[in-house]
């Protein structure tokens, strides 16, 4: 299997190299880097930024003034929170700014200049190569620190927590692929999982990898947050299909059901007691309260907080403010605040107020809507930006490249959508 689509004509540019290379490295962001702050994707993001500058290839859209807005509401309560404003607090502002920057702008510019010469598959099928080359390794993963075979993660040289261990079901460690947990390593597979099944009518051999090595892998990295989140979206994208292709719908539904059936049968008592027991059990803490799960009384925790901060204070406390309130007594005017929301949406609320919340949700939906109606692979990558957005709402990682790329590959392939059909590569003037 070829990455990119022998239909291709034209031939490969620096933008071109530079923006396959960032969204092959997706994957590892906390392996193999100088710093957490700058993980391999912000590393290849940046000399892109530079290339595409350097060209007169980068420009803005409406989408990114859209989020500087949004950093602004944010940013705006440090005029009254001017004595809890620490070196912590303008870090996370410069992380904000440089993430959207970075995993939207940049990205979404390259990803346009791309799909005007080249092929859209090119772009998906760099997203299943980085899947598969990042499942095989969790499953070699999950094997090692289970004891089946050597563990190879003492060669892999992660960039925080280079001892890690975390359990599912009380006995199973956990694998983490190139992240730092693994309820982050699932935000790639929350967007790409949904992204690439277009591909899956190219042949048996793109099947078989995905749903034998690449599911398989995504499920034993036991992300109840982003199992409850992708099957949402699963729902979603399936009933949009079927509102519009019976037949072929129903033979994806199978497929994927076999699939699932095949992992639960493999993975015995364990992976069943993770589909019933744990998730259901866990779930049931963080919404209704009514269980004992450790995790979701935290996350339970978080949530009763950012209800009471923007209950307190509607217009927010100001971005970064939290981050720093250990190094200032960890109270906020005499509320208890936890450092981080461990949710996305939270973060906003608790920063910029209602109205950061609100204009998040409404750029979220927006999005959304506009990559249904992408044609060919809008409703894919629609259900991956839904399956990632439920899932930043018990995540906070906004640093990271997952949330901000849906928005990126959304505006990308809409925009040339419009200029030409996305389906066939283009040739060289």
């Amino acid at each position: 299997m070829n990455v990119l689509s022998p239909k291709n004509s034209a031939p490969l540019t620096v933008t071109d190299f530079l923006i396959l290379s960032l969204l092959a490295l997706m994957p590892f962001v906390n392996v193999g880097s100088p710093s957490p702050w700058l993980p391999a994707p912000m590393i290849m993001g940046l000399l892109l930024f530079a290339w595409l500058a350097i060209t007169r290839n980068f420009s803005l859209d409406g989408t990114f003034l859209s989020f500087i807005i949004l950093s602004e509401i944010s940013f705006l309560p440090w005029i009254f929170s001017g004595d809890m404003v620490s070196l912590k607090t303008l870090l996370h502002a410069l992380a904000l700014i440089t993430s959207i920057t970075i995993y939207y702008a940049t990205t979404k510019c390259a990803i346009s200049v791309y799909l005007a010469r080249r092929s859209a598959e090119d772009i998906l099928r760099v997203f299943y190569f980085a899947l598969l080359f990042t499942s095989v390794f969790i499953i070699v993963e999950f094997l090692g620190i289970n004891g089946r075979i050597p563990d190879v993660t003492r060669l892999v040289p992660y960039t925080q927590a280079a001892q890690f261990d975390a359990y599912a079901l009380g006995t199973l460690h956990r694998p983490r692929g190139f992240a730092t947990e693994p309820g982050v390593m699932a935000l790639f597979y929350d967007l790409s999982l949904f992204v690439v099944l277009p591909l899956l009518a190219n042949g048996w051999r793109w099947r078989v990898g995905y749903y034998l090595i690449i599911v398989p892998a995504y499920f034993v990295l036991f992300s109840t947050a982003s199992l409850g989140s992708t099957m949402v979206a699963l729902i979603a994208l399936t009933l949009w299909s079927i509102r519009r292709r019976f037949l072929t719908t129903s033979g994806k539904i199978a497929a994927i059901l076999s699939a699932l059936a095949l992992v639960l049968v493999i993975g015995g008592t364990p992976m069943w007691k993770l589909v019933t027991d744990q998730t259901t059990y866990r779930v049931a803490t963080l919404v209704l309260g009514t269980g004992n799960d450790t995790s979701a009384i935290e996350r339970r925790g978080r949530f009763a907080e950012v209800e009471n901060v923007v209950y307190r204070y509607p217009l927010g406390i100001g971005f970064g403010i939290a981050a720093g309130l250990p190094a200032k007594g960890g109270k906020y005017r005499g509320i208890e605040l936890s450092s981080g929301q461990v949710s996305l949406i939270g973060t906003f609320l608790v920063a910029g107020g209602i109205p950061a919340g609100i204009l998040a949700g409404l750029m979220v939906v927006v999005t959304l809507i506009r990559a249904i109606n992408i044609p060919r692979f809008g409703p894919y990558i629609a259900a991956g930006g839904l399956a990632i957005s439920i899932h930043e709402l018990t995540v906070t990682e906004y640093w990271l490249p997952y949330f901000w790329l849906f928005f990126a590959l959304t505006n990308a392939f809409s925009y040339q959508s419009l200029q030409r059909p996305l389906t066939h590569s283009a040739s060289v003037a």
